[in-house]
Formats: C-alpha cells, sequence, structure tokens
C-alpha cells in the first residue's frame, strides 16, 4: 500500500515555485514552514526545486559618494559589488526588519563601504558604516527593525583609518596579516608647522612585526623649505615605529632593514637591522603619522604621497 502524502500544495502550485525566481508567490502562501514544507514536497514527488527565495543581483558598482544617502542601494537578499572604483565607495543595505537577511560580496578591487539604512545599526553605532576587504564577503542578519548581526568570512583584525587623503588598500585578514594604507599631503594639512593623522589602530593582544613608510610623492609646496614624516603612537612616542626622515629632498623609503629608519619600539639589536616586533597587548594602539614642515605650515603643501605597509601577528 502506498504512503499517504499530505500536502500543502498543488502540483501546479510546485511547478511555479520551481520556474519563477521571484518569492512572491511563498510570501503569499505565509510563514517559513510552508516554503520548507514545499521543498519537501517537491522532493517526495521527484522534482527538482529552484531555490526561489534568494534574489541576486549582480555587477554592482558602488557609490562615488561614499556616503550613507548616496550608497548603490542593495535591493535583492545576494548582492555582488563588481566596482568599487575607488577605496571607501559605498553601499547601503535595506532597512532592517527581523528576519531578513543580505549577503554582499566585494568582487571589486578595493575596500568596500556598507552603510546601513538611515537609524539602522550595523553593530557601530547608528548609521555608521563597516568596510569589506576585496575578494570577501558579509552576510548580515536583522535581528530586529533596528539592528543588523555581520558575519564575514575572514573579518580584519586591523580597524582601518578614515579621513581626508586616506586610501585604506587592504586592512589585512584574521592572524597574520599586511594592512595597507596610502596618506597624502592633504590628510597632512594644518595650520601649523606640524600635522598628524591616524593611518589604523591595532588591536589588543598584537605583535606589530615591521612597518615601511614608502613615499613616492616628495612633499613641496610654497614656502616649504624642509619636510620630515614620522609614524608612532598616537599617546606619545611620535616616531616609535619609523624615525623621523626627510621627504622634501625626494622621494624615499624607510624602515626598508635599515635601522637608522627604525623607531625604538621596531629596531632590533644595534648591529643587527632587523625588526623585532612591538607588542601592542593590553588595549588597542593607534598608529599615527606626524608631518613637520619648515619656514611654512603644513598647509603650504601642494604635493606629497606616502603608502605604509604594516605587517602584524593578531593572537
Amino acid at each position: 500500500m502506498a504512503d499517504t502524502v499530505y500536502s500543502a500544495f498543488t502540483d501546479a502550485e510546485l511547478e511555479t515555485l520551481m520556474s519563477s525566481p521571484s518569492k512572491d508567490f511563498l510570501e503569499d502562501k505565509g510563514s517559513r514552514w510552508q516554503r520548507d514544507m514545499a521543498v519537501f514536497e517537491a522532493a517526495q514527488r521527484g522534482m527538482v526545486f529552484k531555490e526561489a527565495f534568494e534574489s541576486v543581483t549582480a555587477t554592482i558598482t558602488a557609490g562615488t559618494t561614499q556616503s550613507q544617502a548616496g550608497g548603490t542601494a542593495l535591493t535583492a537578499e545576494i548582492n555582488e559589488v563588481s566596482t568599487v572604483g575607488t577605496a571607501l565607495d559605498a553601499v547601503t543595505l535595506i532597512t532592517a526588519v527581523a528576519g531578513k537577511r543580505q549577503l554582499v560580496i566585494n568582487n571589486g578591487a578595493l575596500v568596500l563601504q556598507i552603510f546601513p539604512a538611515v537609524s539602522d545599526d550595523l553593530g557601530a553605532g547608528a548609521n555608521n558604516s563597516t568596510n569589506l576587504s576585496p575578494g570577501h564577503n558579509a552576510t548580515f542578519y536583522a535581528i530586529d527593525a533596528t539592528n543588523w548581526e555581520m558575519i564575514v568570512d575572514k573579518p580584519p583584525v586591523v580597524t582601518a583609518g578614515a579621513g581626508t587623503g586616506l586610501t585604506v588598500d587592504d586592512p589585512g585578514k584574521a592572524g597574520h596579516g599586511i594592512y595597507k594604507c596610502t596618506l597624502t599631503f592633504a590628510g597632512l594639512s594644518a595650520a601649523a608647522t606640524t600635522a598628524t593623522a591616524t593611518i589604523c589602530t591595532l588591536p589588543a593582544k598584537c605583535k606589530l612585526i615591521g612597518m615601511i613608510s614608502d613615499t613616492t610623492i616628495k612633499y613641496i609646496g610654497g614656502a616649504v623649505s624642509a619636510a620630515t614624516i614620522a609614524v608612532g603612537i598616537a599617546s606619545g612616542n611620535v616616531d616609535a615605529f619609523i624615525e623621523e626622515h626627510d621627504v622634501f629632498a625626494a622621494a624615499v623609503v624607510a624602515g626598508d632593514l635599515v635601522n637608522a629608519d627604525l623607531g625604538s619600539l621596531l629596531i632590533g639589536a644595534a648591529a643587527t637591522p632587523i625588526q623585532h616586533g612591538a607588542v601592542v597587548w593590553a588595549s588597542t594602539t593607534a598608529v599615527q603619522v606626524s608631518l613637520v614642515t619648515t619656514s611654512a605650515d603644513t598647509d603650504a603643501c601642494t604635493q606629497g604621497s606616502t603608502t605604509y605597509y604594516i605587517e602584524y601577528v593578531q593572537y
């Protein structure tokens, strides 16, 4: 005797489910258990069920205004961002509704900035954004009408810096990583002969293995007659990682296995020009760049750009 199958759907309805990419039919049928029942029944009848409830949008271009309002609106459940023209170009999620989810895939070449909808919270406060490295993806789950929980495939452990003139190329990955960013003269412009900018924040229980400061465009402009850069800790020790060095005369690399370039926290033995590493254990540490000019304020500079490579291990 054949088993009796108690059906919530007709064959025609199941055929609709299999052939349509729209989730409207499922929503008309009611709650999630009915969708699950449809999958079960389709399998019982030898049907191949098409996952209709997941909408997909591909080849998305991130918004260039780098703002919540200007972020490209993500309306699908699966969103593939293929173009991030400038680091921190942005996308914006849907309004949070408990139970909703959105997957964001960054197939662009640069760091993608992700905003919540107005008044929503991704975990860093209402309306604040989060960043996603190229080649990675993040799934956002709405736990209520305001708050999202985020799961990233390989979350960064260095908190990226942000601000004028700063481009974050790669915030790194969990464990061992290399954080790379570029800071231009625009981010060190002040009505004073000293200007500072935080380029990143190292996590607690971290060892900074090494750092290289690669000035590709020298810092000149107006009446400026000399310029130096140092890299250190925001709370003091301004040259803890890279000693103050000339960036006025020419493009220059500092930290490339020359002891004289290294700050007190990175220098090895006197005769051994190898970075032994700076341990950051009890709390987070902000890494700060300092530009000092002579004869004119830093805002007189009309050019200058330095790329920083920070290698670290997070325990």
